[in-house]
């Protein structure tokens, strides 16, 4: 316990930081209660062994998560990349893994092309048919571009929350979670995923985080209720890998 107590002063400020860019609401008790589900975790045998503070972050972000169920003004998206490099200032020092940072890396992850059309769409609220009449292609082509530019940005995004590892075979393994998440992965890559996550403590805590993260943006995202995709799970956040 008093293990714990130290740990928990010692990165309860870092937290608070990373609750507040996130949401506004009862941000001391998502990270008191993260703190005392960690310790529930670690009781019963499980928890981290490594990266307290990784662990802790997750677990935060789980939390409001947790407490969303749509869209809301808590709701970070991407805008103003001058307003993102302002976000970050603010939060790299105390928090590497803040939102603004990962965002402005994935954003900083696509083409030139890609960029301008999203922030046509996203920013400066252009309709796809203007956007198809600015570059000069119909309007279900332009929707198209649109819609696989979003999807490659979604995916980017997502992909810059998992942890990097020296381990080359856990590095093989990581770069499938995005794949799996977003029902990608082939049934047999899905067993193998399966297994090493089962065996490896370091890559169910990072499959965690990126579920986390694949939650959160699908509690954004608009969908057909019920729908089905084609691997066969319904069209929510799936559940980790069995095996």
């Amino acid at each position: 316990m008093d293990a714990y107590a130290e740990l928990w002063i010692r990165y309860e400020n870092a937290a608070l930081k990373l609750c507040r860019s996130l949401t506004q609401r009862n941000v001391d008790d998502i990270v008191s209660e993260s703190f005392t589900r960690i310790l529930h975790h670690l009781r019963a045998g499980k928890g981290p062994h490594t990266n307290f503070r990784a662990y802790l972050f997750t677990t935060v972000r789980a939390l409001i998560i947790d407490g969303s169920r749509a869209r809301s003004a808590d709701t970070v998206l991407i805008g103003d990349p001058e307003q993102l490099d302002a976000l970050a200032g603010t939060t790299r020092t105390h928090v590497p893994c803040a939102v603004a940072d990962l965002a402005k890396s994935a954003w900083d992850s696509l083409d030139a092309f890609d960029q301008s059309v999203v922030w046509a769409s996203a920013v400066q609220g252009y309709s796809t048919s203007e956007i198809g009449m600015k570059l000069g292609i119909p309007t279900p082509k332009a929707s198209v571009w649109l819609h696989r530019a979003r999807k490659r940005l979604r995916t980017a995004f997502l992909t810059a929350h998992i942890p990097a590892t020296d381990d080359s075979v856990c590095a093989v393994y990581r770069r499938r979670f995005a794949l799996y998440l977003q029902g990608k992965c082939s049934a047999p890559r899905r067993t193998e995923l399966a297994g090493h996550v089962a065996a490896c403590s370091p890559c169910a805590d990072a499959f965690a985080a990126a579920r986390h993260v694949y939650l959160r943006m699908a509690l954004a995202k608009p969908r057909r209720a019920g729908a089905h995709r084609r691997d066969g799970q319904t069209d929510g956040v799936p559940e980790w890998p069995e095996g």
